[in-house]
Parts: structure tokens; C-alpha cells; sequence
């Protein structure tokens, strides 16, 4: 059938690319063109602790520390689980300007719509846009 070099080739070439994948997802493409790159990054987040959070999200008490830590206008940026980068919303201002004016422009994470979905089914929770503003009348 296949030899065994040819097999050897194809998965450390599986390999290697699913490595450079990782890289570039994790830690090269958010630093480069994101309209987020002057929001800062957390001072822990920014200070090697990315293999702690490959697989875990940081607790209430660190996202708090991140708040103290990090000198900001509303927004801080942190790495979450897989090197995800994560958003949080440090102001009152901005929080109320989310809920109340932005509520219906901005979209869930297809993550979430993945995992709450079965959960909430599409109700007013779930809902975005229209949904969400029709639902409410």
C-alpha cells in the first residue's frame, strides 16, 4: 500500500502545519491588524501566562486584578482558553451604552449560540436584531 516514509511525511507534515495553526491563532494574528490593538492587554495576561491559560479561563479574582492592574479606558484585553482573545468591559458608561444603545447590533459568538442554544432555544435571551426587538413588543 503506502510506504512507511510516505506516511512518516504526511502526518509530521499534519503536524507541523497544525502547529504553525496554533501560532498564528493563538498568538501572531490578534497582536497584528485588529481594530482592538490599542485597547490594552491585561498586565498578567501580557506577562507569559499563556500556557496556564490554554486550558482555562481566569477566575473572578484574576479578572478583578486584571481591572486594578491595567490602566484603561472601559476596555481590557486577556487571553482566555486555546489563546482566545477575550474583551472586558471595565466601565459603567460603556456596560450601559452595551445593554441599552448597542444591544441589538452586536452578535453572540457563534460559541455561545453553540452551547446556550439547546439550552435557552431561541428566545428573547438567544435572540439577536429584529428577533430581539420583536420580541420585546
Amino acid at each position: 500500500m503506502y510506504s512507511e516514509n510516505f506516511l512518516l511525511a504526511i502526518i509530521s507534515t499534519s503536524a507541523s502545519l497544525l502547529l504553525v495553526w496554533f501560532v498564528w491563532n493563538a498568538a501572531i494574528r490578534p497582536q497584528k491588524s485588529n481594530v482592538l490593538r490599542d485597547v490594552p492587554w491585561a498586565k498578567t495576561a501580557a506577562q507569559g501566562r499563556f500556557l496556564s491559560r490554554l486550558f482555562s479561563e481566569p477566575t473572578a479574582p484574576e479578572l478583578h486584578q486584571y481591572i486594578k492592574d491595567t490602566p484603561n479606558q472601559g476596555l481590557i484585553q486577556y487571553t482566555g482558553i486555546l489563546g482566545k482573545r477575550r474583551i472586558l468591559v471595565t466601565s459603567p458608561e460603556l456596560i450601559s451604552e452595551i445593554l441599552n444603545e448597542k444591544a441589538y447590533t452586536l452578535q453572540k459568538t457563534t460559541e455561545r449560540k453553540r452551547k446556550l442554544g439547546p439550552i435557552l432555544g431561541n428566545g428573547l435571551v438567544m435572540a439577536e436584531g429584529e428577533d430581539a426587538k420583536a420580541g420585546l413588543t
